[in-house]
């Protein structure tokens, strides 16, 4: 584990159970102050906590909310529902059935066909229309879902094998400007697959693109380098696949990562989005969260979604 600065575990979680970021109708919101309910948000929440409280009240709310989501088909954003988003929202679901003792319930199994049928179809969109980017292609970070189609086998609620073939093609296959966001996510669906050649290259890469500060960059475009501000969310998922590739051989780029982030870290607990916009993030504050705990205990592919 790190001998330097690292951010502080306890203040995520008093920040990550408090009322900025879950409402009283059990929504999930994107970032304080402001920001908007975010369904993908609320599924990544419900899934932290049901590694760390199953008995809190606040997660059926949440649950029941993700639920009527799933029934309106409003698992996005802007009026479009994705397929990653669906996939993660599932993946809470049935963890926190499985958590409190119950089974899926009719919105889950609804939502569950819904999954598979878009990924089947190599959709990444399950309803609406929204201008080309790569949340919207059947691209690389789809991969991820391997792990909510995991959770559906065992659930034994839906035939996953079209929709496991079909994943198979989910590859980026652009050679120009890289979102490093996103082509962590598919990273990470590469490690999900097992494939320790691919994550090792990665690893390396985004070693190379670790900044002096220890933050990873927004965009990285092979003419240019390096662009953007530094990101929270990315510079967390560096240090999970850091810590997937060889901890040992990525000690170096991990303290730094940490450090970073650590100075990412408001009075409140949260993290920032980036060093250019403070604005305290959820899905970047369970991010840190998780590479904490990936850096001092170990990888956990199951901890991905």
């Amino acid at each position: 584990m790190s001998s330097g600065p690292i951010p502080d575990l306890a203040a995520l979680r008093r920040w990550l159970l408090g009322p900025e970021v879950v409402g009283d109708g059990g929504a999930v919101r994107s970032w304080a102050p402001g920001g908007h309910d975010y369904p993908e948000a609320g599924g990544l929440w419900l899934s932290w906590l049901a590694t760390i409280e199953p008995g809190d009240p606040r997660g059926d709310a949440v649950a029941a909310w993700l639920s009527r989501a799933i029934d309106d088909d409003a698992v996005g954003r802007d009026g479009v529902g994705y397929t990653f988003d669906l996939g993660v929202v599932l993946t809470a679901l049935l963890r926190w059935a499985d958590a409190t003792g119950r089974g899926p319930g009719p919105s889950t199994i609804r939502g569950a066909r819904r999954l598979v049928r878009a990924i089947a179809g190599r959709r990444a969109l399950t309803s609406g229309a929204a201008a080309p980017r790569w949340s919207t292609r059947f691209g690389g970070h789809l991969g991820k879902l391997a792990l909510a189609l995991d959770h559906l086998d065992a659930a034994a609620i839906v035939d996953t094998a079209d929709a496991r073939a079909a994943l198979a093609d989910a590859h980026d296959r652009d050679l120009g400007a890289v979102y490093v966001h996103a082509r962590l996510y598919a990273l990470e669906g590469a490690w999900l697959r097992g494939d320790v050649e691919t994550v090792a290259q990665g690893a390396g890469w985004l070693a190379e693109l670790q900044r002096p500060d220890g933050a990873i960059a927004a965009s990285w475009d092979p003419a240019r380098g390096l662009d953007g501000p530094g990101r929270s969310d990315a510079t967390a998922q560096a240090v999970r696949l850091w810590c997937a590739a060889d901890r040992a051989r990525f000690a170096a780029p991990i303290d730094r990562a940490l450090a970073w982030l650590a100075g990412m870290q408001t009075d409140s607990g949260a993290i920032d989005y980036d060093d250019r916009t403070a604005h305290r993030n959820v899905w970047c504050t369970l991010f840190t969260a998780q590479a904490l705990a990936f850096a001092t205990s170990g990888p956990d592919r199951g901890a991905l979604l």
